[in-house]
């Protein structure tokens, strides 16, 4: 997932805010503190992994102090090779719409299509958990005060599984893997013949090892006689 925008409206601290140009690899947001870098973390997660009709805590927790207004975010990114145009409303008039290639989702089948392509698992009810419902993603994100916590898989375990398996694959499998196979039967076959029995260098080294045993104990029992 490469994201490229986000834009962000009366959500908490931020009346309006607008990031884009984002590009590949490392990008920094760089502001003094409380100056809201945690708060557009916040509005991203809560873009991509809450229901767009959350309530409770959870969305109260997005209204800025004092005021009832309809925190909104949007989001622009690219997810294997397909952009994809993302906006959420909470509280007032809960909205959720995406858009990609010509299609569009909205309300729930717009939480349902961003879950199936980020490979996460929405909550039933309720706030959405890393450890539990953000699958990869709960791994690589960590929020400010929370890095000294231990890692739970949980939902993106599946993921991280797949992704060992593939990886596996790509150096069993193929050329790589013959390749292999053919580099350990020639080290086996230089010691061992087919049958088993080890070789003329294997039988040596053995002699050579119990001869050499056998004259430490020999020494340890004349230091120990004296």
């Amino acid at each position: 997932m490469r994201l490229s925008r986000i834009a962000v409206a009366d959500f908490r601290k931020l009346k309006r805010l607008e990031i884009s140009g984002l590009g590949e690899g490392l990008n920094v947001i760089v502001g003094d503190n409380e100056a809201g870098k945690s708060t557009v973390l916040a509005a991203l997660r809560a873009a991509l992994f809450e229901r767009h009709r959350v309530m409770g805590r959870v969305v109260e927790e997005m209204l800025p102090y004092g005021r009832e207004v309809r925190p909104t975010i949007e989001l622009d990114f690219e997810k294997d090779g397909v952009a994809y145009a993302l906006r959420k409303a909470f509280y007032q008039r809960p909205e959720a719409e995406l858009n990609s290639g010509g299609r569009a989702w909205t309300g729930d089948a717009a939480d349902d299509e961003i879950a199936r392509v980020l490979r996460f698992t929405r909550p039933g009810r309720g706030e959405s958990k890393p450890d539990e419902h953000h699958g990869i993603f709960g791994l690589l994100w960590v929020t400010q005060g929370m890095s000294h916590r231990g890692l739970g898989i949980g939902a993106g375990r599946e993921h991280v599984a797949g992704a060992l398996e593939r990886e596996v694959g790509d150096v069993t499998g193929g050329e790589h893997g013959r390749a292999l196979l053919q580099l350990a039967e020639e080290r086996r076959s230089r010691f061992w013949e087919k049958s088993g029995k080890p070789r003329a260098e294997i039988r040596r080294a053995d002699s050579e090892l119990g001869g050499t045993a056998r004259a430490a104990r020999g020494g340890a029992e004349a230091v120990a006689g004296a």
